[in-house]
């Protein structure tokens, strides 16, 4: 080998270079209702899957429509054991980062400035949240008073395509292990649910929720 090949040979590969979307891919949710919530906790316990918070909680919930079905919400949140009040964001669905520029003196006080922000008071309820994290999987198990159990996966946003292939074959293959079909799978978070749930009554003859 001579000198040239053996600088060829020495060098090393270049990497193929991943492509990265402009826009990053937001944070998708997956939800399957729940027939026994405590023998899905026990089967994510046992799989390695780590308990990282929860409790019982009054919600006040608020949200804005920004076209096509994508919602953001905020919850006016209240601890069932301490009285507790904090405000909750949930905006996986949009790309826009909000900006509040109010002063915090409560809880309570920011929501009265939330109808000034485009957001409308839509429902209460009383839940019980038992939160878990698998690998980059984000598990709430969560049960609502009057609507049902379900079980919710939050993946991660990324800006690349093949990562969200892997985060969706990761996902459901949990999915299977705790005994669930791919078909009773519904692809949006618990929140929307339950919203689309208080308007059915008021669209029957007009088909299913999803």
């Amino acid at each position: 080998m001579d000198l040239p090949d053996l600088l060829g040979f020495l060098k090393p590969k270049t990497q193929k270079k991943m492509h990265k979307l402009k826009w990053p891919l937001p944070e998708m949710r997956l939800t399957v209702p729940l027939k026994d919530v405590n023998e899905t906790v026990t089967k994510m316990r046992k799989g390695g899957a780590k308990f990282v918070g929860g409790g019982e909680f009054a919600d006040r919930v608020y949200r804005k429509e920004y076209g096509s079905g994508a919602y953001a919400y905020y919850l006016l949140r209240t601890d069932a054991r301490t009285e507790k009040e904090s405000l909750v964001f949930d905006g996986y669905m949009i790309q826009e980062k909000e900006r509040l520029n109010l002063d915090v003196v409560s809880a309570y006080s920011l929501a009265e400035n939330l109808p000034q922000m485009g957001y409308e008071e839509v429902f209460n309820r009383q839940v019980t949240e038992r939160r878990f994290l698998s690998g980059f999987l984000r598990a709430l198990v969560i049960e609502v008073d009057g609507l049902g159990d379900f079980l919710e996966l939050a993946l991660p946003e990324t800006k690349v395509d093949k990562t969200r292939e892997l985060q969706e074959k990761t996902a459901f293959k949990l999915l299977e292990k705790l005994g669930f079909k791919k078909d009773e799978v519904i692809p949006v978070d618990v929140l929307t649910i339950q919203g689309l749930s208080q308007q059915q009554p008021k669209q029957k003859g007009k088909g299913n929720l999803f």
